[in-house]
């Protein structure tokens, strides 16, 4: 009986496991690969086989008369110091090409973000994709545009407005900004595209998302005597970083915040992100299917549309609310018509995979020699609470259920690190003495609880023997034990409850401390990733590991040594099952939290360390404790008396014991009723 329920506890954990794992810790529970043959069919297919639907494009398959083209040479600007530069008044530095107007790579010059060998700036995009350039392709680049009125002009020249280099404005090149133009073939049409960077102090880049923008203006003029109509495709960021694949959480996500009512268009909500395999998924069922009604598509006004990783952004911010008519012609003034996912390149493992949105105007109505333009915001730098919430993008943050946990103890750890100038281990082992030593009081009841249960184990376990075949009685008889000895045996799950938000608060608030990654701890180079001691010559069977990580497995000795002091002797068969039961949990978590953040791991070490800091400081002040304990308890009998209460007694007591009066009265009752049935019957 009792290695059954001990059997029905352990499958009843691990389908809880098996349910909350997932939505709490997705890392921990990677989709399986796409089967190979599926793989195969997914390379063979081009990332973008399935076209934009724009209403009032021309017909590719009737192009225009060739008209002349003007070929301008090929170059590439870069906004920002030059690199050699020291102290620069600027967060970015930009590079540029005329094919597209695109930007070809934009670095953050903050000496915090390096990559993570530190040899080099990070670039937020425009990092290069794994055989691109082996194979002679060229990678798509990010805010590279097209006109349909204007490619099908260049169609016949094997040409597109993407491809094609731009002219570069005489006169508007500087430091801080440049300005591009193509001309339509047949002199109608003239695209113009600005480009500009701010400078902003250093000290403020943690605050002011003003370093961090590039400010985008895209003009479409009218160079005809008669009203045109048109519209421009525009790609999102592209080539955000994906480092360190195998112990990332996340990898690369397109968000976007719309305007649900036009009437308030300060009142943003946030879509559900796109994750990069599903982005796969949905367009290799459209190209299997040919229809691309499947796809996800946003079509609401936006605040702000782009992608991330796991501590960068770019997301581009209209500079003018949506949705509102912001010119005064009586017409909600909208940029975009709709945003659709595209693949950028394909990775045997889908969630690897580089994608971005590719976004479709509206239909620009353009009068007489007139110009239409639409300006822009892109934001490339970290992902920082108070940088998001300038730009109305904070749930680009995304910490999970307990999100604002998350962000008070990222508060806690920056305020630590910036006032008392601690390094950031330091900072987690305060954070881990102020947790506990708010919670100090509920922790020494369960350290004393823990201590009085091994004290009375040998009576309970003699009060078993006692009423093995009589379970009311030996409920009783132990409730009584309990009121002897003053012991609530239910003291010690609230501290577990109270820790679990922290928990998990603190593990989704590790994955995205910006300021974690890249900070030192002894042979740790990161504590926003695993400790990786060494690497092993070959990945381990069975398990993949590639990495020794150290700290996982000194944190699940010490819940180990911990567990040991706390938990009471086993005298019974159930007893010992139960205890190797949680030393095999115990042991179980450990491996599932293998790749777990060192922060994390230092976190859990610290907290371990203090836990049994409080079973030897309770061994010292024991006969305090068991006075005041007695002496309160003797107050709580001396109130309850007066109020005509049964003294010592808690609430569960009470409730125990109405519960048993119930199933008296039940069995009574029933005894009764057959009682009475049988007479009825003679």
């Amino acid at each position: 009986m009792d290695n059954r329920r001990t059997l029905t506890f352990f499958l009843l954990f691990v389908a809880a496991w098996l349910w909350v794992g997932p939505r709490l810790f997705p890392n921990l529970f990677p989709k399986p690969p796409v089967r190979p043959a599926q793989q195969q069919a997914a390379a063979d297919r081009k990332p973008n086989e399935i076209p934009a639907v724009v209403p009032g494009q021309a017909d590719p398959a009737q192009p225009a008369a060739p008209a002349e083209v003007v070929r301008h040479p090929h170059r590439k600007i870069v906004l920002g110091p030059p690199a050699e530069q020291q102290n620069p008044e600027t967060y970015l530095r930009v590079a540029l090409t005329t094919q597209g107007a695109a930007i070809e790579s934009a670095e953050l010059l903050d000496p915090r973000y390096t990559t993570l060998d530190r040899k080099q700036p990070l670039k937020v995009v425009g990092n290069p994709y794994p055989g691109v350039a082996a194979r002679g392709e060229s990678a798509r680049q990010t805010l590279e545009t097209t006109l349909a009125d204007i490619d099908v002009q260049l169609k016949p020249h094997n040409l597109t407005l993407d491809e094609a280099d731009w002219e570069v404005v005489p006169g508007s090149e500087s430091e801080t900004g440049v300005t591009f133009r193509y001309r339509a073939p047949d002199g109608k049409l003239e695209v113009r595209k600005s480009y500009a960077i701010q400078k902003a102090p250093m000290d403020r880049a943690d605050f002011d998302p003003k370093g961090y923008l590039v400010k985008v203006d895209l003009t479409v003029e009218n160079l005809t005597d008669q009203l045109v109509k048109t519209r421009y495709e525009m790609l999102g960021p592209a080539g955000l970083p994906l480092e360190d694949p195998e112990n990332a959480r996340t990898f690369v996500e397109l968000k976007a915040g719309v305007i649900e009512d036009p009437r308030y268009p300060g009142d943003v909500t946030a879509t559900s992100p796109l994750l990069a395999a599903a982005v796969v998924k949905e367009l290799d069922n459209a190209a299997a299917k040919n229809d691309v009604s499947g796809l996800t598509i946003w079509s609401k006004p936006f605040r702000y549309v782009g992608a991330d990783v796991q501590y960068f952004a770019a997301l581009l911010v209209p500079r003018e609310r949506q949705g509102v008519d912001n010119d005064k012609d009586g017409k909600a003034d909208i940029y975009f018509n709709d945003a659709r996912p595209v693949i950028l390149h394909r990775n045997a493992h889908p969630e690897l995979s580089a994608v971005t949105l590719e976004f479709t105007s509206t239909e620009l109505e353009i009068p007489a020699k007139s110009s239409t333009t639409h300006k822009f915001d892109l934001y490339l730098g970290p992902k920082r609470a108070d940088l998001m919430d300038a730009l109305d993008a904070r749930p680009v943050m995304n910490y999970g259920w307990w999100h604002r946990v998350s962000a008070a103890l990222i508060w806690v750890l920056t305020f630590f690190h910036h006032t008392l100038h601690l390094p950031y281990w330091a900072c987690i082992v305060l954070l881990t003495c102020c947790v506990r030593g708010l919670m100090f009081p509920i922790s020494m009841k369960q350290t004393a609880s823990a201590a009085k249960m091994k004290e009375i184990q040998p009576e309970l376990t003699e009060l078993r023997k006692k009423y093995a075949k009589e379970p009311e009685k030996f409920a009783l008889a132990q409730r009584e034990l309990f009121r002897k000895h003053n012991h609530n045996p239910f003291a010690g799950c609230l501290p577990v409850f109270l820790q679990l938000p922290i928990f998990i608060g603190l593990y989704n608030a590790l994955y995205y401390a910006i300021d974690l990654r890249l900070a030192r701890f002894l042979w740790v180079d990161n504590l926003a990733a695993p400790d990786a001691l060494f690497r092993f010559p070959g990945p381990l069977p069975l398990l993949g590991w590639h990495e020794f990580n150290l700290l996982p497995i000194l944190t699940c000795g010490l819940f180990l040594v911990q567990q040991r002091m706390f938990l009471p002797p086993a005298e019974t068969d159930e007893q010992r099952m139960t205890n190797k039961m949680m030393n095999f949990m115990t042991i179980f978590m450990g491996f599932m939290f293998y790749k777990s953040p060192a922060g994390l791991c230092l976190y859990f070490m610290a907290s371990s360390l203090w836990g049994i800091a409080e079973r030897k400081l309770l061994d010292r002040m024991k006969p305090q404790i068991e006075a005041r304990n007695a002496a309160k308890q003797k107050a709580r009998d001396e109130r309850k008396k007066a109020k005509g209460e049964q003294p010592g007694q808690s609430w569960l007591e009470r409730l125990a014991v109405a519960a048993d009066e119930a199933r008296k009265q039940s069995a009574n009752q029933k005894l009764a009723d057959s009682k009475k049935e049988s007479r009825s019957r003679k």
